[in-house]
């Protein structure tokens, strides 16, 4: 995998008219409502958004737990003309956008329509169920290895797997062992790597 990280520009309004032949029309103008950012690579990262506020249009930056309303001077510096056009509407330039989300002008005061479960497809419901019980499980499996605490032992002249088996010995059953009985390496052979409840 790939992260890609090419800058692109976002802009605070966005007439979508071209798309219906040139038609202008409050229905095809749309308001920048969101905006989730990664920072990392494709393997991992921090994720955190920034989010306008629905009738005060206040934006949000929602970090963790953490949300904090962004001054008048942090949203000129967060969204601003492009540098060759000081007269172009305002934008975000960012190469860490994931995905954004925009709203239709004037539909600000409108109720937001709330979702039932039963609302939810069953095919869709047992996906986010699945990746929910494996986000869970790979939660469980984060806590556990951050208790662990990695000893090794040198001992240039000792087979590794003899080795393994008498500090497993030493510790009263404390460290983990696999069990496996394939032939250490030249470079294994000089230390043994044991994992045990820190």
């Amino acid at each position: 995998r790939k992260k890609l990280s090419e800058a692109i520009s976002l802009p605070l309004m966005c007439d979508l008219g071209f798309l219906q032949d040139g038609a202008q029309s409050e229905d095809c103008r749309f308001q920048l409502a969101g905006i989730c950012l990664h920072s990392g690579t494709a393997h991992g990262g921090h994720y955190h958004a920034f989010i306008r506020e629905l009738g005060t249009g206040v934006w949000r930056d929602a970090n963790d737990s953490h949300v904090q309303i962004l001054s008048e001077q942090q949203c000129s510096n967060l969204f601003r003309p492009c540098e060759e056009d000081p007269q172009s509407d305002k934008a975000l330039n960012s190469s860490d956008a994931y995905f954004v989300l925009y709203r239709r002008v004037g539909t600000d005061s409108q109720p937001i329509p709330t979702v039932q479960d039963e609302d939810v497809p069953q095919v869709l419901s047992e996906e986010i169920l699945a990746q929910r019980m494996k986000q869970e499980e790979l939660q469980r499996a984060y806590a556990l290895h951050r208790k662990l605490v990695e000893v090794k032992v040198f001992a240039p002249q000792a087979a590794a797997l003899s080795l393994r088996r008498h500090v497993a010995v030493q510790l009263d059953g404390l460290c983990a062992d696999s069990g496996t009985e394939k032939e250490a390496s030249a470079a294994d052979k000089m230390c043994v790597s044991l994992s045990i409840p820190g």
